[in-house]
């Protein structure tokens, strides 16, 4: 379902950039985790499913003080699932975390927190 454009209703989807040669403010990355997980979940579905829902949030506000103009948010796609190759999930939420001044991953499903405090060097 195709929708609408309308300038005066801007889509959070909008406000990240798939640039990958810059360094940016805010980073996001899907970590499509689940088959870990003690319960059969569709977890690995999770990262993708947020994108989907920021095509229906509007960034549109009535504060003056803040704009997201002054930002460079980046989504660099999804790692591939840490539940075959952990190793090198973390090998790039840590170069993701070298370029970035605020990481934000998207699991998946709580096994991310492990890999993502170690990729980001986290204590």
């Amino acid at each position: 379902m195709a929708l609408p454009h309308d300038p005066l209703w801007p889509r959070a989807s909008s406000l990240f950039s798939r640039e990958t040669s810059t360094s940016s403010d805010v980073t996001v990355v899907g970590v499509p985790a689940s088959r870990t997980s003690l319960s059969p979940t569709s977890a690995h579905e999770t990262p993708d499913a947020i994108r989907n829902a920021l095509l229906r949030y509007s960034t549109a506000h009535s504060d003056p003080r803040v704009s997201f103009e002054k930002l460079s948010l980046r989504d660099s796609g999804n790692t591939a699932s840490p539940d075959s190759d952990e190793n090198s999930v973390i090998a790039e939420l840590r170069k993701l975390k070298i370029e970035t001044a605020f990481l934000l991953a998207l699991g998946g499903d709580n096994s991310i927190t492990y890999a993502g405090f170690q990729g980001s060097d986290a204590t």
